[in-house]
């Protein structure tokens, strides 16, 4: 399995298609690298792909230390750029990712071409959200993170996916991959609820941004999506019948607008 040696972290990392310019994805709090499996199947045709696991998260080792926190993370993800990026890089970020992401355009615009930020936040994380949070990750190191996929899932997911029963199997996928979590996922969560606010920082970039966002997304409301266009100076994409992680829910929208929306910022 490929892994990249940064900061004395193995992380790990996928790549696909053989293209000049380069797509990066990084993924949501709690997931992995599997949650773009579908768009890298679709633009590894005309771009190269590259696709890793957060530290503390998926395949990737855990720092130590109570919290992995956006620094590092942002940090690990411009090294890593940096290293085998070959060139600035269209990045794509969901979630979690988008944190790093918004850091990357703000700090290192030589890093990137353009951004697409889905279901994210340049803001701080709301303090009505915090009690809940610190709840998870009691539980979490207490018991073990398997017993939480069954809660997390309605906020991962909106009902469409969650209540369609075609879509069992891709349900049963992604509830398994949450019983896969490190007791010390818990160090993710403190980075990302821990989290400074951006705003500030990415007013100031130029990078041209996508900003996509599912309608029935539970943890990222549609205001903070609507602002965050706003302050990027970037497209709006509102899918509806999505929730949080339409990369999943609704894979061949975010396709296209991946598609349309790097196309024309490529020179391929």
């Amino acid at each position: 399995m490929p892994y990249l040696t940064i900061r004395g972290l193995d992380l790990y990392y996928e790549e696909r298609g053989t293209a000049r310019e380069t797509i990066v994805f990084s993924h949501g709090l709690l997931m992995n690298l599997r949650m773009y499996d579908a768009q890298i199947k679709d633009l590894s045709q005309t771009y190269r792909c590259i696709a890793y696991d957060h530290p503390g998260q998926g395949l990737s080792d855990v720092p130590d230390g109570p919290m992995i926190d956006m620094e590092t993370c942002y940090d690990v993800a411009a090294t890593l750029i940096e290293t085998i990026g070959g060139g600035p890089v269209h990045f794509v970020g969901l979630s979690m990712g988008g944190f790093v992401g918004l850091r990357l355009a703000s700090r290192r615009p030589d890093l990137i071409k353009t951004l697409t930020l889905i279901d994210t936040s340049a803001e701080a994380e709301p303090s009505k959200n915090l009690a809940g949070y610190r709840r998870m990750i009691a539980v979490a190191r207490t018991f073990s993170p398997s017993v939480l996929a069954g809660k997390v899932m309605p906020i991962l997911f909106g009902d469409e996916f969650l209540n369609d029963p075609a879509r069992e199997s891709q349900r049963a996928f992604w509830e398994h991959m949450l019983r896969q979590n490190r007791r010390s996922i818990y160090k993710a969560v403190n980075g990302v609820i821990y989290r400074p606010s951006i705003v500030a920082e990415t007013r100031q970039s130029k990078i041209p941004t996508l900003v996509i966002h599912g309608a029935n997304d539970r943890a990222i409301s549609r205001r903070q999506a609507e602002n965050l266009a706003e302050l990027t100076q970037g497209e709006f994409l509102l899918i509806q019948g999505s929730g949080h992680s339409p990369t999943i829910e609704a894979p061949e929208t975010v396709s296209r607008a991946l598609h349309a929306f790097i196309d024309a910022h490529s020179e391929l």
